[in-house]
């Protein structure tokens, strides 16, 4: 379907009204609404894409937990070894963490 030169005009007009006006929270969740009415097939995308990335995010947390109960001392032997390693460079850091946060206070 072509336009015509006036409605090509008239659409020109409403495109820059629109452009000119801030949407507010209302104007989303209006758009959402409309949206969400006329194209329910994309909401049926979002709420499956959602799922997805939740369940991933599921195993992923899980799949650390389970590592952590597995390994609990070498982590925690890894972690003392790091931290005895570096213990001046943390020191220090604090150090002038705590110096900053006088200065400031």
């Amino acid at each position: 379907m072509a336009f015509t030169e006036k409605e090509l005009e008239e659409l020109r007009r409403f495109d820059a009204l629109i452009d000119a006006s801030p949407m507010t929270y209302r104007d989303y969740i209006i758009s959402d609404f409309i949206e969400d009415i006329l194209f329910p097939e994309l909401e049926k995308q979002r709420a499956e894409s959602h799922r997805r990335y939740q369940r991933r995010k599921n195993l992923a947390k899980a799949y650390a937990q389970a590592y952590q109960a597995a390994h609990r001392e070498e982590v925690a032997a890894k972690k003392k070894a790091w931290y005895q390693a570096n213990r001046e460079r943390i020191l220090a850091s604090q150090k002038e963490r705590r110096k900053a946060r006088r200065e400031t206070a």
